[in-house]
């Protein structure tokens, strides 16, 4: 869920300039996400997307 809250963030602050409102209340919260997973794991971006490794 963490991880999914990660990625709706980064598409909403991704719909802002770069210092808007809405822009740095969405990259405080990917901040916090890092740091909850890095404190919880020992790894900041274990919340972060990963790409599929299944060949294709």
């Amino acid at each position: 869920m963490a991880g999914q809250t990660r990625h709706y963030a980064l598409l909403y602050g991704a719909s802002y300039v770069n210092g808007a409102a809405g822009y740095d209340a969405a990259h405080v919260l990917q901040q916090a996400l890092d740091g909850f997973a890095e404190h919880l794991t020992g790894d900041k971006q274990f919340f972060w997307s990963k790409p599929h490794t299944a060949g294709g």
